[in-house]
C-alpha cells in the first residue's frame, strides 16, 4: 500500500479509541429499577431483573418469572464550536458559534430476564441484555475531519445461580458471554489538497469474550437487607478491517487491511441497601465504584504490508455513582417509585473528544408498578421515566493526524467548543409468572 493509507490508518484508529472511554455503560436493564434511578437495584428483588445487578438477589424470587423490558433512550447533545483552525493556523470561515448536533440517535434498549427456583434454597436465572452502547454521528459538518461517526454495540448473555447458605446469607455466581462490535469513520483532506479532494476511512471490528460476576445478599431481618455485587473486567480484543476510499480523480484503490484493537472494559462493585421503613414505604440506596482507570492505554495494530502498532495512553478516571430511592405502596395493586442519582464521568475537560461528549450527570426518575387483579399469569406491569442532567462541558481537540505527522496540511487542525447534553429514558416492563 502507498504512503497515503499508512497515514490514514493510525489516525483513524487513534480517533476510534475515544468512542469507548466515556459514558457507554447502559444501566437500563430493568424498568422497575429505573423508577428508583437504580437505587437498591442489587438488593430490592422486585423481579427477576435483579440477576443483572446481583445474582445472589435471585433468592428473593419465590416463583418462576419471565421479565420483558424495553426502554427508549432519547439523547440530546449539541456542540457549539468556539474556534476551528486549518493547518496553517487560519480560522476556518463560518464555524465560530455554529451549533452542531452530535447525532446520538434515539434507540430502544431491550432486556429479557428469567428466574426459576429449582430447590428451596437454589434459584436459576438467565438474562439477555445490552450493557454497553454509544453512537455519535456528526455528518458532513466542519468537525468531520476530527471524526464523522462512531458506533459501539454489545449483546450479553448471562446464566446465574443463587444459593441460600444460611438463614441470613445468600451467594450468587454468573457466567457471561458478551459479543462486542464497533466501527468508526472520518474524513481528511488529501496531502496535496486538504480543502478539496477528500479521503474517507472506516474501521470495523468485533469480538466475543467470557467473564464472571458474583454477589452476596445478607438479610439482617425481614425488613432490611444488603446486596454486594462484583462484575469482573472484560477484555475485548477486536479483529476487523480497515477500508479507505478517496474522491480524488484517478485515486488509487485500497484493499481492505486487517486490523485489531483492544478495549479493556472496567470491573465494578456495587453496595446496595433495602429497608422496609413502614408497611407502605421502602427506602433504597446504591453505591457503585467503576474501575475505568484499569484501561491505561489503547493498543492498535494493522497489517499494511508490514505490521504497524501504536500504544496510546488514556487518562480515564475511576468513578463513583450514588443513588437514593423510595417506594410508596399506594394501594394493594399500585406502587409508586422515585429516585435520584449522581454519576461521575471518567472523561475530563482535558480528555473529552468528539466521540465522547460525556460529563458528570444527575439522574432523576419516577415510576409506577401495577399488579392487575384479573390476570392470573401477569404478575405486574412497570412504567418509568428518567431524565439525565449532564453538566455543561468543554472540548479542545487537535486533529490526531497532525500529532502523528507534524506539518501535514490537515483541515480543522484544532477545534474548541462546548457541549450541552441531556437525555430522557422512557420504559415499560411486564412480569409474567411461569
Amino acid at each position: 500500500m502507498n504512503n497515503t493509507i499508512k497515514v490514514l490508518l493510525p489516525s483513524l484508529l487513534l480517533a476510534s479509541h475515544t468512542c469507548f472511554a466515556s459514558f457507554l455503560s447502559v444501566d437500563q436493564q430493568s424498568v422497575s429499577a429505573m423508577g428508583n434511578a437504580f437505587a437498591g437495584a442489587a438488593s430490592a428483588g422486585d423481579d427477576a431483573s435483579i440477576s443483572f445487578y446481583n445474582p445472589a438477589g435471585l433468592m428473593l424470587i419465590e416463583e418462576g418469572q419471565v421479565v420483558g423490558a424495553i426502554t427508549y433512550a432519547i439523547p440530546d447533545s449539541t456542540l457549539t464550536i468556539n474556534s476551528a483552525f486549518d493547518s496553517a493556523g487560519n480560522p476556518i470561515p463560518n464555524t465560530s458559534g455554529q451549533e452542531i448536533s452530535s447525532g446520538i440517535p434515539s434507540t430502544p434498549i431491550p432486556a429479557l430476564h428469567i428466574a426459576k427456583p429449582i430447590t428451596e434454597d437454589m434459584v436459576l436465572g438467565m438474562s439477555i441484555t445490552a450493557p454497553y452502547w454509544i453512537v455519535t454521528d456528526y455528518g458532513n459538518t466542519p468537525v468531520k475531519y476530527n471524526g464523522i461517526q462512531s458506533k459501539l454495540y454489545s449483546y450479553n448473555g448471562n446464566l446465574s445461580l443463587a444459593k441460600q447458605m444460611t438463614e441470613e446469607l445468600s451467594v450468587g455466581l454468573g457466567v457471561n458471554a458478551m459479543y462486542f462490535t464497533h466501527e468508526v469513520n472520518f474524513a481528511i483532506g488529501t496531502i496535496t489538497d486538504p480543502q478539496g479532494e477528500q479521503a474517507f476511512t472506516e474501521y470495523s471490528g468485533d469480538s466475543l469474550a467470557f467473564y464472571p460476576n458474583v454477589g452476596l445478599l445478607y438479610e439482617w431481618s425481614d425488613d432490611t437487607r444488603m446486596g454486594l455485587a462484583y462484575v469482573f473486567p472484560v477484555d475485548q480484543n477486536t479483529d476487523g478491517y480497515l477500508t479507505t476510499s478517496s474522491t480524488a480523480v484517478n485515486a488509487p484503490s485500497f484493499e481492505p487491511a486487517a486490523a485489531n484493537s483492544n478495549f479493556l472494559l472496567p470491573d465494578y462493585a456495587t453496595l446496595s441497601f433495602f429497608h422496609q421503613a413502614t408497611p407502605k414505604i421502602e427506602l433504597l440506596a446504591d453505591l457503585i465504584f467503576t474501575h475505568w482507570g484499569r484501561w491505561d492505554d489503547y493498543v492498535i495494530s494493522a497489517q499494511l504490508g508490514t505490521p504497524i502498532e501504536s500504544d496510546i495512553p488514556l487518562d480515564l478516571e475511576n468513578t463513583w455513582r450514588l443513588a437514593l430511592g423510595a417506594n410508596y405502596q399506594y394501594n394493594p395493586t399500585v406502587k409508586l417509585r422515585a429516585g435520584i442519582a449522581y454519576d461521575q464521568s471518567p472523561i475530563t475537560d482535558e480528555t473529552r473528544t468528539l466521540q465522547s461528549p460525556d460529563s458528570d450527570r444527575v439522574d432523576a426518575s419516577i415510576g409506577i408498578s401495577i399488579a392487575p387483579k384479573n390476570w392470573d399469569d401477569l404478575m405486574r406491569i412497570d412504567l418509568a421515566y428518567m431524565h439525565s442532567f449532564f453538566a455543561n462541558s468543554s472540548l479542545s481537540q487537535q486533529n490526531l493526524l497532525l500529532t502523528l505527522f507534524p506539518g501535514t496540511p490537515v483541515p480543522a487542525t484544532h477545534l474548541t467548543g462546548s457541549y450541552e447534553t441531556s437525555a430522557d429514558f422512557v420504559g415499560a416492563q411486564i412480569v409474567y409468572l411461569m
